[in-house]
């Protein structure tokens, strides 16, 4: 998953100042956002078109809203744009995701969260 940004994720995530985002994880959404638009990976207004669409749909539907529901949605934004332009597929979006909840869970109270990628997909 770093390879699709050309940079390691876990080390821009870190120098991420989350100034201004309630939430680290805003903050670090943000920036790896920003890294795929800077990368051609899609556009600003791409992206910000999908998100709109996908926030209105929230509204009118049953989606969640307010701020947890709007950074959900950026990332469902960024997983389906990835998705769509063959970069990242749903099963290994869910894949990397468990792969992080192991780690969560395995790791003590205090102590950052690491999660090392096994060498299949470090040769992506």
């Amino acid at each position: 998953m770093g390879k699709l940004l050309g940079t390691n994720l876990t080390n821009l995530a870190g120098k991420c100042d989350p100034g201004g985002f309630s939430q680290p994880w805003n903050a670090q959404l943000f920036a790896i956002t920003l890294a795929l638009c800077e990368s051609g990976k899609f556009s600003w207004g791409e992206w910000a078109e999908k998100l709109g669409k996908k926030l209105a749909s929230n509204v009118g539907g049953s989606g969640s809203t307010g701020e947890e529901g709007y950074y959900e949605s950026w990332m469902d934004t960024i997983e389906s744009l990835l998705d769509e332009r063959g970069f990242v597929n749903a099963t290994e979006i869910d894949e990397f995701a468990a792969l992080w909840r192991e780690a969560y869970l395995a790791t003590p109270h205090g102590v950052p969260v690491r999660l090392v990628e096994n060498d299949t997909n470090q040769s992506d």
